[in-house]
């Protein structure tokens, strides 16, 4: 039996019960007070298996899997398990930090932006130039890889499970009937829905007759917030939507709420508040107004909460414990919940409706919510300096400094001394004895037991990753210093690092230098110092060194201090924030080091250099690059001296330009390729470089997109020539060194620079012949290029353009959508989205659309980013007796907006006149809408003459037209269905296939 009266007996029976997540809970309880017990963990996964959360159960074995008390063998058999249950889940992950991120960009299948090199930066030796690597995402308050995966994540149609508690401040019968209406309109199953009504003393209104499981709380003056935490703990909810007053009618708000939900609970959200009389926004923000607003770069998200309008899953309410209980202010006591929200790690984001206030009912909201309360400094309970203008102490304090210690009682007075000794006073200390069997806690108590800025936790015994966790999750402060209990700390150390946090809110961790003392406390000499932080050194050897502090914040977004290790576990939990955040080197002397012949990294030097290599090789895996590369010391000589090598001999792919951050088509493209290629954005410059560096790696492919980039608007012909010669130089270099050549055609010629168009025939045709395969995404294109390019023909490989099926959102019904644009079931639709330029036809468009339109129930939706010019001269082409009949959305069309478009369509046109693919067109059928496109042989290839949708003959001015009135004709007798269904079929068969073919090479 345990402290808490648990036992393992109680554990196993709930198990047994299939109670899952009791047992869950109580194998947790277990193991904190048995922290040396693995055995609990592993049942705790297994609970995890049966309750059905694999990704949960695959983060708790990864957290284990270093245990030489279960052994790789049992090991081995539950990854096998857990990763069997990953895969018969589907491929929604769930995302527990940024990390998971990099890691489901590969097993998704979907990847973000590639890795991006560039050959003029400069590595550490031994560093090999092609591990680059991926970017830092979330950090801070950058939320946007939350988003991508929602957005992937939701194109499957799974509905979700989430059980949502809807709780309204109520001030009169006009707030709830609001409410009410509101949730009768949602797209969510109203059964997964309850409502509690806060309302001050008992309402004297009747009750609205409505759907929903709903009660009613009083609202206490007296003890206002402790009554909501109870009254939230006592309900099943697996989401808490605090609704304020004036909420948009957006019926998808739950379901995208629950969206998010299903993926993490890392999103927070607050509702956007804006004057009711001066909302304008678009028809297509309406749908998800978060999307229009840019909170990514927030310093302190939680200033966009306040009373009542916070969204926040239950699960991490009940982590940070609720409400304060002890505050009287509503406005308080949200945004103090916020704040430690925001310390726990979450990403504050704009709920999808805005919250419409008229002056009335902000007078009202004031007259019965934020009156009557005790005066509260808020900056008493947060940290930030915005409110907190002065050192001093307060109830909860800006710093804590962390000591793990063990048996070390000759040292822990003074160490904790030094922190006491600060020239700074807003700080706490956290002290976890692991277990002493000395008088560690005796001396404790007698030198600081009347210090309240001294708190100590003793437990039972379980290492130094099991002591830190523990000693940080005691921290209350926003910036958590690292202090070894044999060490010092120098006076100012404190304040220059808090300091220094505070002006500059994109650093995660800072670090300065220490000195090495000797047992008496003297001087012996200065420790290593790195001058400048990089990751690729990090990656090495850690230069991270004393002192170090970091935000609260970034570390609630790792997995915490590894347990299952001895040592190398400070390197490991610093690689992780590398992973995430930003780092910087404080070059001054605030830390010394403790040198007495007893330090742990001294007494286990042998289990420090071995888990060197399993920490950085934890990290490859964290960061997606474990498929690649393995960190390895080759001398065993020289234990810490890392260096990477490849598993296998690999296929180098350099690709170039790179637009992947903003179209999916490159990421899409590789996103098949097996461990047998490693693709990377990086120009030829970086090709020449690794096939110099490492020729007999593995082959290496320069794979050319796009020539636009050098034929860029405003240059002239001589800087023209420059370029191109300069690159045709690099690319018979490149060959000659063995390097291989693919190039993708794209376009006859680029679209927005006509200007040297004859220099970029002739470059096209002089890189066909320097290329070792030339990429067709249709067979006949090749022959439409209207170039030279006879020399050429054999080297052609025909890899069609994929489908975009299951890569954005697509949960909204067409009734739905069509109700939210202003359509009705007989309007005929006809759609237009991309980029809107020039070229690609719209004049023609609007010209046989006028023609035909006038007097019947058609509607075209133009939509996408046009120039204020070219998008002023549309307006223009649309006569007056149709423009109620046009509509233009002139702006960024959001992954989340793109099923509203489609699903209202009937048929989307793209008027181009000539083309050589058109990703739009895959887009469309994608969403199962057939197309209507210019007759070329691409889109002969890719409608199945017809089939899956309707051609119109680009070199006749008026044959548009007539198939305009022929789409209409099969809209009205109801055989666009087929056609759609057709259209749809069609692009889930083209599934990105045969790029291993196209880029494969013998060495």
């Amino acid at each position: 039996m345990t402290d808490t009266g648990i036992t393992l007996r109680d554990a196993n029976a709930s198990f047994r019960a299939a109670r899952y997540t009791e047992a869950l809970a109580l194998y947790d309880i277990l193991a904190r007070e048995q922290p040396r017990n693995f055995w609990l963990r592993l049942n705790a996964v297994m609970a995890c298996l049966r309750a059905k959360l694999p990704a949960e159960a695959a983060r708790r074995l990864e957290a284990i899997d270093r245990s030489p008390q279960i052994g790789d063998d049992v090991l081995s058999s539950t990854r096998a398990v857990v990763q069997q249950r990953l895969r018969d889940a589907g491929s929604v992950p769930r995302l527990y930090g940024p990390t998971d991120y990099l890691q489901w960009q590969r097993t998704s299948r979907r990847l973000a932006p590639l890795r991006r090199l560039r050959a003029n930066k400069s590595f550490p030796s031994g560093y090999p130039f092609e591990l680059e690597l991926p970017a830092l995402h979330g950090n801070g308050n950058d939320y946007r890889f939350i988003v991508d995966v929602v957005n992937r994540s939701r194109a499957t149609g799974r509905k979700s499970t989430a059980k949502i508690l809807v709780v309204v401040f109520a001030s009169a019968q006009d707030d709830v009937d609001h409410a009410l209406a509101l949730l009768a309109s949602q797209s969510f199953a109203h059964e997964q829905v309850e409502v509690l009504f806060v309302a001050v003393n008992q309402p004297e209104w009747p009750a609205t007759e409505h759907a929903f499981h709903s009660s009613w709380l009083p609202y206490d003056r007296g003890q206002p917030v402790a009554q909501i935490n109870q009254a939230i703990a006592g309900r099943n909810a697996d989401l808490v939507v605090f609704l304020p007053p004036g909420v948009d009618h957006n019926p998808w708000l739950l379901e995208q709420l629950s969206h998010y939900h299903d993926v993490t609970d890392l999103a927070v959200f607050a509702f956007h508040t804006v004057d009711a009389a001066s909302s304008d926004a678009l028809i297509l923000d309406r749908f998800d107004a978060g999307a229009s607003l840019n909170w990514r770069g927030e310093r302190y998200g939680f200033r966009k909460v306040g009373a009542g309008n916070l969204v926040v899953s239950a699960a991490r309410l009940r982590r940070v414990q609720g409400f304060a209980a002890e505050l009287f202010s509503l406005e308080t006591a949200f945004r103090e919940l916020g704040y430690r929200l925001y310390l726990d790690g979450a990403y504050f984001m704009p709920a999808p409706a805005e919250c419409h206030i008229t002056a009335a009912s902000r007078k009202a909201w004031v007259a019965h919510w934020l009156t009557s309360t005790p005066t509260e400094r808020f900056e008493d309970y947060c940290a930030g300096h915005w409110w907190r203008k002065q050192d001093g102490r307060y109830p909860v304090p800006k710093v804590s400094v962390y000591i793990p210690s063990y048996n070390n009682s000759a040292y822990i007075v003074q160490s904790v001394q030094s922190v006491l000794d600060q020239d700074f006073q807003d700080f706490e200390v956290c002290i976890c004895d692991d277990g002493s069997t000395d008088d560690t806690l005796m001396r404790l108590q007698q030198h600081f037991g009347h210090e309240p800025r001294v708190r100590v936790l003793a437990g039972a015994n379980g290492g130094i990753g099991a002591a830190s966790n523990r000693a940080v999750a005691m921290a209350r402060g926003m910036y958590i210093g690292q202090l070894d209990s044999d060490d010092l700390l120098k006076p100012e150390a404190l304040g220059r690092m808090a300091a220094f946090l505070d002006d500059n809110p994109v650093v995660g961790c800072a670090y300065a230098s220490c000195e090495r003392i000797d047992a008496q406390g003297h001087h012996v000499k200065p420790e290593y110092s790195f001058p400048v932080f990089s990751r690729e050194k990090m990656m090495m050897t850690s230069i991270a060194h004393h002192f170090r502090m970091f935000r609260r914040q970034s570390w609630a977004r790792t997995e915490g201090f590894r347990e299952d290790i001895v040592n190398a576990v400070d390197y490991d939990m610093f690689l992780k924030l590398a992973e995430i955040t930003t780092f910087h080197h404080i070059d001054e002397v605030l830390y010394q080091r403790r040198w007495h012949g007893n330090n742990t990294s001294l007494v286990n030097e042998g289990a420090q250099s071995a888990n060197t290599l399993v920490v950085l090789n934890k990290s490859l895996k964290r960061q997606g690059l474990q498929e690649f590369w393995a960190a390895t010391a080759p001398n065993p000589n020289q234990p810490r001296k890392i260096t990477y090598r490849r598993h296998q001999p690999t296929t180098r792919v350099f690709f170039w330009p790179d637009y992947s951050a903003a179209n999916p088509y490159q990421c899409l493209l590789y996103s098949r390729l097996d461990e047998r290629f490693d693709v990377l954005s990086g120009d030829l410059q970086c090709a020449l470089k690794a096939i110099t560096d490492q020729p007999a790696v593995g082959p290496v492919v320069f794979h050319l997109h796009w020539t636009n980039t050098f034929f860029k608007p405003g240059d002239g012909a001589e800087r023209v020539k420059e370029a191109i010669a300069a690159f045709e130089a690099q690319l018979a270099a490149f060959k000659q060194r063995g390097g291989h050549v693919v190039w993708t055609i794209h376009n006859a010629v680029s679209h927005d620079n006509n200007q040297h168009a004859e220099l970029e025939r002739d470059f096209m045709c002089r890189l066909a012949i320097a290329a070792d395969r030339i990429h067709m995404h249709s067979a006949g294109s090749f022959a439409e290029l209207n170039l030279d390019l006879s020399a050429a023909s054999g080297k052609v490989f025909v890899v069609p353009h994929g489908s975009y099926a299951g890569h954005y959102p697509d949960y909204v019904t067409r009734a739905d959508a069509r109700r939210h644009l202003g359509f009705d079931d007989r309007d005929f639709v006809l759609l237009f989205t991309g980029q809107v330029r020039p070229y690609k036809g719209l004049e023609r468009l609007l010209e046989a659309f006028a023609a035909e339109a006038e007097g019947k129930p058609w509607h075209l939706l133009v939509a996408g980013k046009a120039s204020a010019d070219f998008a002023a001269h549309l307006a223009t082409l649309v006569p007056p007796a149709i423009q109620d009949h046009v509509t233009i959305l002139n702006g960024f069309v959001d992954d989340h907006a793109l099923q509203l478009l489609y699903r209202s369509a009937d048929l989307a046109v793209f008027p181009y006149e000539r083309i050589l693919t058109s990703g739009s067109a895959l887009l469309s059928m994608s969403f199962g809408v057939a197309p209507i496109l210019p007759r070329v042989a691409m889109v002969e290839e890719l409608l199945e003459g017809g089939r899956c949708g309707l051609i119109f003959d680009p070199q006749d001015t008026t044959d548009l037209r007539r198939v305009l009135a022929e789409a209409y004709t099969a809209h009205l007798h109801g055989e666009l269905a087929s056609m759609n269904k057709a259209a749809r079929q069609r692009a889930e068969s083209l599934a990105w296939q045969g790029v291993d073919n196209l880029l494969c090479f013998t060495a």
